[in-house]
């Protein structure tokens, strides 16, 4: 929890180095979770809803402003290829939050711009930071598809 905790305090002074947030996440080396986590997401009006379901085993963490918006990592597509856009690197307000196997986490998040298209993404963690996943919790690849 600890590293996590200076992970996030540390991106401020490494955003402003490295704006490929998936360059500076790699060079930690954290193993990734031993089950994938999947996100369920639903368009509704201005905002998207995303469920997530901790099938892992464990109790899981994550970064947020609050239990409902978590901390943000986004990759939009431009000439065919993903790249990373942005990514919500202020730790100010964001507190850790626990995941509990078996439970659900529902995410309500501003609809993200259609063009380009927009990939979100957000980290779930053992409680211990010694495994890590990236987690896909939105595509607007195909502006037609309204959930997935």
């Amino acid at each position: 929890m600890k590293a996590l905790f200076a992970t996030l305090l540390l991106f401020p002074m490494l955003a402003l180095a490295t704006p490929d947030w998936r360059v500076f996440l790699d060079q930690e080396k954290i193993p990734e979770l031993p089950k994938p986590l999947t996100a369920k997401w639903e368009v509704k009006g201005e905002e998207v809803h995303v469920t997530v379901e901790n099938t892992t085993g464990v109790t899981l963490a994550y970064a947020g402003r609050g239990s409902d918006c978590p901390q943000l990592f986004e990759e939009t597509k431009k000439n065919g290829k993903w790249s990373p856009s942005f990514w919500d690197w202020c730790g100010t307000g964001m507190e850790m939050y626990r995941f509990p196997s078996g439970s659900k986490v529902i995410f309500k998040l501003p609809a993200p711009t259609q063009n380009p298209p927009t990939r979100l993404f957000t980290i779930f963690s053992t409680a211990d930071y010694k495994q890590r996943s990236i987690v896909m919790i939105f595509s607007g690849e195909d502006t037609a598809r309204k959930s997935n």
